[in-house]
C-alpha cells in the first residue's frame, strides 16, 4: 500500500464496499484487512461465524465499516438473500471477492462421491451462483470488480476433485468476463502457490499420514520446488486483490494471475513420498 509524504496510506478504495467469502482465517481474511486498511468497507460471509466475526472486528478497528455475515456459500439457495442485504443496507456492492474454498486429501481410488459433490459445491456451483447474484447488483451499478482465488490447472493424483473444481474456476472467470465486461464489471482470478495458512499446514498433515513423513517434511520437499524457496505470505495475495479492486487496474479483465514464487507447480507432486 502506497504512502504520502505523511506516511499515511492512500484510501486507494476509499468509499467502496467490499465482500471476502471465506475470510475468518487465512488468505481470505488477509484479503479483507487489506481491502480494509485501503479504506474499504468490508462483509465478511463466512460459515464460521467466530472466526467471521472476530476478522470483521478486527477491520472495524481500522476505522471503517465491517460486518460478518454466517453463510455456507455452498447453500446457493440463500446466496441471493445475502446479497440483496447486503446491498441494501451498504447501498452498494463494488468488490466481491470468491475466497471461499474446500480441499480435501483423497487418492483417486479412494475419491467418495460426497467428498467430490462437496468440493464440487463450494468451489464451483456456490462460486458461480454467488457471481450470479452479485454481477445482477453491479449491472444496476454499471460498475463492479469480481476476484476469485483459484489455484491453477495442474495434476492433483491426490485430490482430482479439487484440480477440476479449480480447472472450472479458470474457465467461469475467463466466460465471466467476457459476459460481464460490457456493464462495466471486470473479473479476474489469482493462482495462488504455496502460502503459510492453516489449510496448508492440514494439508501438510494429511500427506505425513499417506506417506509416513514427519510434520513439516512434505511443505520442506515442496519448497524446494520453488525458485524463491519460500511459503508465501497471506499479504502478498492480498496486495494482489487490492490492486486489482484499485482504479489502477482498470483495463486488467479476465486475467488469471499466478502468485506462486515462481514455481512449477507440476513438479510438486515427486515431492510428495520419499
Amino acid at each position: 500500500m502506497a504512502s504520502n509524504e505523511s506516511g499515511r496510506p492512500h484510501m486507494a478504495l476509499g468509499g467502496q464496499v467490499a465482500v471476502v467469502t471465506g475470510a475468518g482465517a487465512g488468505l481470505g481474511e488477509a484479503i479483507a484487512k487489506r481491502l480494509g486498511a485501503d479504506g474499504a468497507d468490508v462483509v465478511i460471509v463466512e460459515r464460521d461465524a467466530a472466526s467471521g466475526e472476530k476478522t470483521a472486528k478486527e477491520i472495524a478497528e481500522l476505522g471503517v465499516r465491517s460486518k460478518s455475515i454466517e453463510l455456507d456459500i455452498s447453500d446457493t439457495k440463500k446466496i441471493g438473500r445475502a446479497v440483496e442485504r447486503i446491498a441494501d443496507e451498504f447501498s452498494k456492492i463494488d468488490i466481491w471477492v470468491n475466497n471461499a474454498g474446500e480441499m480435501h486429501t483423497m487418492p483417486m481410488l479412494e475419491l467418495t462421491e460426497e467428498a467430490w459433490d462437496m468440493v464440487q459445491a463450494t468451489n464451483c456451483r456456490g462460486l458461480f451462483f454467488a457471481s450470479q447474484a452479485v454481477a445482477k447488483q453491479m449491472i444496476k451499478q454499471k460498475s463492479g470488480v469480481i476476484t476469485n482465488i483459484t489455484s491453477g490447472q495442474h495434476c492433483r493424483p491426490n485430490a482430482i476433485h479439487y484440480a477440476v473444481s479449480k480447472m472450472g474456476v479458470d474457465i467461469m472467470t475467463m466466460s465471466m468476463a467476457l459476459a460481464l465486461g460490457q456493464h462495466n464489471i471486470r473479473v479476474n482470478a489469482i493462482c495462488p502457490g504455496l502460502f503459510d495458512t492453516p489449510n496448508w499446514w492440514r494439508m501438510d498433515a494429511d500427506r505425513a499420514k499417506m506417506y509416513d513423513l514427519k510434520p513439516g517434511e512434505a511443505t520442506e520437499g515442496w519448497v524446494q520446488a520453488v525458485p524463491s524457496k519460500r511459503l508465501g505470505r497471506p499479504e502478498e495475495v492480498a496486495a494482489m486483490v487490492a490492486y486489482l479492486s484499485s482504479s489502477d487496474a482498470e483495463y486488467v479483465n479476465g486475467q488469471i494471475i499466478n502468485i506462486t514464487g515462481g514455481s512449477d507447480l507440476f513438479s510438486y507432486e515427486r515431492y510428495q513420498t520419499k
